[in-house]
């Protein structure tokens, strides 16, 4: 081993171990967000045991169409049980972004030497390069949210993918056909399955790898043979055309209007990512210590045009500007357009008009794993001096102490929650998590202070109304204003999307329930009443009958429950929905509506909309899960009438 090689790996060591230093103070937060939501399914259908609980659980998420299995099965490292700790899974992401650094490192010392460069320049130019991108603190936000290992693990396979494709074109270069094509058939078709199923970014690497050949490796020889043509056109080429074809299927209502969210259409989110991109190079290239982390999204104004504001449409221009300089310099400096053009694909799923939210800095993990490299050129490139290694170690160092002190606030949520306040006055969401952190204290007032704002801030919002009217309950003293809101929601809900139904089911939960004092069970059924009278969105409709069938309970008023509960398995027949609802009228005590409802089980179901619950509730019904919960049910409910422990009579 070269004293340069033993050097690098020395080197490279002690900034792991000075990543994981940094970020240590982070591993004691708090789950946030979509964490609680998709890590729950850990105990959904029960702990899990065997191969049959494996797979059930596999199939219980809900990300996207795939449901994103390798992902969900990575949270299983960390536990099997939930609730669980989150420094466990903390730990874990922390230790994944330590492995993602060291593959950037080993592909780009491989990449470059493939491209032609000496051994010392390209050692040299891939430890800073990694270097800076280890020690990033825009990384924070997604190393330290432990749902966003998803974003991680797609970056893993894509590192991976492309490793195993620099090895393979070397073989096939080298006349190694069969070690050549098992590099490229099962390194990089594997990294592409995994990475697709861990988050659906990872399809890109089709795309990296094209614009790869048209940069570094552009002096490799192409590889003849039909193996290699028919693996580049299943590999390559066909995730490619997917890619295309999902940008594709969104084109009509870009130019028509229709479609995307209630804040923008899709043309004027393709406006806004104009900007947005630009942030996020700022951001990349200029760091701050403290940021509105979570919340950079609701800081940004969306454009209500090409010109309106004209950074928009200008935003756009100047990145059409770098992709022509990218093509163009796809020979001449390849490096360069390797950093430039990796970036802008990276962002093609996200940041471009498909419907999603406006921004996140969680978008940048996979994107920008080269663009310091042409930086890291020039500083570790010849001539060598010791006044540029110094500026790399200040560089190193800088970045070190603003992600140790994002860290920081990470490990300390009510701290994290006043920054992020702080950070982004004008997000609602900033405000109302600062106000639940203020609640966890026991310090009602300030709360209700902080959640008024956040109405005040954006007052059609749902979630803002909602929490607001929550710690009204809990203060026992709800305004006319925020009763009269909330009712106006419930009769009238602006937007009915999952979010929407989620905030207002925890509203009509806690009204229902009895947990806001300044409600009446009668007020609240005459709002679910008239709610139900104008409502034509089934998932809607069920929802309110199910909360009309808990008023009904309440009341002791079995009968009318059984009524309304018969109603919501009409509305959405699953065996879940029987087993669930009829679950609830026997810890009521209503045994016979109870048994009555069970009789409902379903027997034939119309498919599933969503291709993952079908293909969950076909895997369910195999195994016996719904039979054995059905039969258990059943028997606890008869042993209960047997001895008299109450019938449900009116």
């Amino acid at each position: 081993m070269s004293n340069s090689r033993l050097v690098s790996k020395v080197i490279w060591g002690m900034l792991l171990v000075a990543a994981w230093l940094i970020y240590r103070p982070g591993l004691d937060g708090a789950f946030l967000f979509d964490d609680w939501k998709n890590l729950e399914a850990i105990s959904r259908f029960g702990d899990i045991h065997d191969f049959p609980g494996l797979l059930t659980y596999l199939l219980s998420g809900f990300s996207s169409a795939t449901g994103r299995p390798v992902a969900m099965a990575s949270f299983l490292l960390d536990s099997q049980t939930w609730p669980a700790d989150p420094l466990l899974f903390k730990r874990t992401n922390v230790v994944l972004h330590l492995v993602n650094a060291t593959l950037l490192w080993e592909v780009s010392f491989r990449l470059l030497r493939a491209a032609g460069w000496r051994p010392d320049r390209a050692r040299s130019v891939a430890l800073i390069g990694a270097g800076i991108w280890l020690l990033h603190p825009l990384w924070v936000s997604t190393t330290l949210y432990v749902v966003q290992r998803m974003t991680m693990l797609a970056t893993t396979f894509v590192l991976a993918g492309l490793l195993c494709y620099v090895h393979g074109r070397q073989a096939l270069a080298e006349e190694r056909r069969r070690v050549g094509l098992a590099w490229l058939w099962l390194g990089v078709g594997g990294a592409l399955v995994l990475g697709g199923l861990s988050k659906e970014n990872a399809l890109l690497l089709a795309l990296f790898i094209f614009w790869l050949d048209q940069t570094l490796l552009r002096s490799l020889p192409s590889p003849a043979g039909i193996g290699y043509r028919v693996w580049r056109a299943m590999v390559v080429w066909l995730p490619a055309l997917l890619v295309v074809g999902v940008l594709v299927s969104y084109l009509p209502d870009l130019f028509t209007g229709v479609g995307g969210r209630p804040q923008f259409t899709l043309a004027q989110r393709l406006w806004t990512e104009g900007r947005v991109l630009w942030d996020y190079l700022l951001e990349l290239w200029l760091p701050r210590p403290y940021t509105a982390g979570l919340f950079m999204g609701d800081a940004v104004q969306p454009s209500s045009g090409f010109l309106r504001p004209f950074t928009g449409g200008l935003g756009v221009a100047a990145l059409l500007g770098l992709a022509w300089l990218a093509w163009r310099w796809r020979a001449s400096r390849p490096l360069i357009a390797w950093s430039l053009g990796f970036f802008l694909l990276g962002h093609l799923l996200e940041s471009s008009w498909i419907p999603l939210e406006l921004a996140f800095e969680h978008r940048n993990y996979l994107p920008a794993v080269f663009l310091f490299f042409p930086v890291a050129d020039w500083l570790g490139g010849p001539p060598a001096s010791g006044g540029r290694y110094k500026w790399v170690a200040a560089i190193l160092v800088i970045l070190a102490v603003e992600t140790l002190l994002r860290a920081g606030l990470w490990g300390r949520p009510f701290l994290q929650a006043q920054s992020w306040a702080q950070q982004a006055p004008q997000s609602a969401r900033a405000q109302t998590l600062l106000a639940q952190r203020w609640l966890e204290t026991g310090n009602v007032e300030a709360a209700r202070r902080l959640s008024k704002k956040a109405v005040e801030i954006k007052p059609r919002d749902i979630g803002a109304w909602v929490n607001l009217f929550l710690l009204e309950c809990e203060a026992g003293s709800l305004e006319p204003a925020v009763w009269k809101r909330m009712r106006a929601m419930v009769l009238h809900p602006p937007d009915f999307g999952t979010v929407t139904r989620y905030q207002l089911e925890q509203a009509l939960e806690r009204a229902v329930s009895g947990g806001c004092s300044s409600l009446s069970s009668s007020v609240v059924e005459g709002w679910l009443k008239s709610a139900l009278a104008g409502a034509s969105n089934p998932a809607w409709r069920q929802i309110l009958q199910t909360r009309l069938a808990e008023v009904a309970l309440r009341g002791k008023n079995y009968e009318q429950a059984l009524r309304h509960y018969r109603e919501a398995v009409r509305l959405h027949p699953t065996e879940e929905t029987v087993l669930t609802l009829s679950a609830r009228l026997a810890t009521a005590g209503a045994l016979r509506q109870a048994l009555d409802l069970l009789e409902w089980f379903p027997k034939a179901l119309p498919p599933a909309w969503w291709p993952l619950s079908e293909l969950r509730r076909k895997w369910l019904r195999h195994i016996g899960y719904y039979q054995h919960e059905y039969r258990h049910l059943r028997h606890a409910i008869l042993e209960d009438l047997q001895k008299g422990n109450g019938g449900g009579d009116e």
